[in-house]
């Protein structure tokens, strides 16, 4: 059913968010009709939230595992292992215990993890067990190897699909082509379109570095590589700027 987005209506529903991302995802037009209204700055300030215990152990009642937990919401997870209280908000979830271990299960354990130092402090006993049943490179498949995940010698700019300027910068190898980055966006739990991929001669962190100390970061919570998505109402501008280099 279409919602007529009236002011009252905006403004109630942004009450029920702590991000302009969470609204814009669940609800494109409305955060579209917000913006246009000017609603935004005053019912939904564009500043990284601040979770308390309380909203990480409401957020975390929602899931049944941590595997779960961390790959639907990435924010409260992430804001849950740095305030040290991931285990008390995660109590009630099913624990896997060592000797329950299976190949399929550690599998889906490292699904979340980027690379396998991730994985070994995120999930220690299924980092251990992989090790103890020589599965490793199996369940780690899908990771990039620790000394090869990138050359520093390609920048990539991925759109966040569903937001009308927020976007991921990072860097990667030339010899990787776009394998890297189609694992980045596959594990962001964002949806994701690249849009732009080019080769340096030099460092491509130097000129990443400065994308982001110019452009700010996106509003899209805390958790594992937050700071690498900026807000750009113009990327031809950057694209542009790239292309000269």
């Amino acid at each position: 059913m279409r919602i007529r987005w009236t002011e009252e209506a905006l403004i109630a529903e942004m009450k029920q968010h702590t991000t302009r991302a969470s609204f814009s995802k669940k609800y494109g037009a409305g955060y579209k009709k917000a913006k246009m209204l000017g609603l935004l700055d005053e019912h939904l300030p564009l500043a990284l939230h601040l979770w308390t215990r309380e909203e990480l152990q409401a957020a975390a009642l929602n899931y049944s595992t941590r595997s779960e937990f961390q790959r639907k919401n990435q924010a409260a997870y992430g804001a849950a292992q740095r305030a040290g209280c991931i285990n008390e908000v995660c109590a009630h979830m099913k624990q896997i215990l060592e000797h329950d271990w299976t190949i399929d299960k550690l599998k889906v354990a490292a699904a979340p993890y980027l690379t396998r130092t991730n994985f070994k402090h995120g999930r220690p006993s299924a980092y251990k067990k992989a090790l103890e049943l020589g599965v490793m490179n199996v369940i780690c498949a899908h990771m990039g190897k620790q000394d090869t995940l990138s050359d520093n010698d390609t920048i990539y700019i991925w759109k966040v699909v569903g937001f009308d300027n927020i976007y991921k910068v990072g860097v990667t190898s030339k010899r990787l082509g776009d394998r890297r980055i189609k694992d980045t966006i596959r594990n962001s739990g964002f949806d994701g379109k690249l849009i732009y991929m080019k080769y340096v001669n030099g460092l491509a962190t130097t000129l990443e570095r400065e994308i982001h100390d110019k452009y700010p970061s996106a509003d899209l919570g805390y958790f594992d590589g937050y700071t690498e998505y900026i807000e750009v109402d113009d990327i031809e501008e950057v694209i542009t700027a790239l292309s000269d280099c």
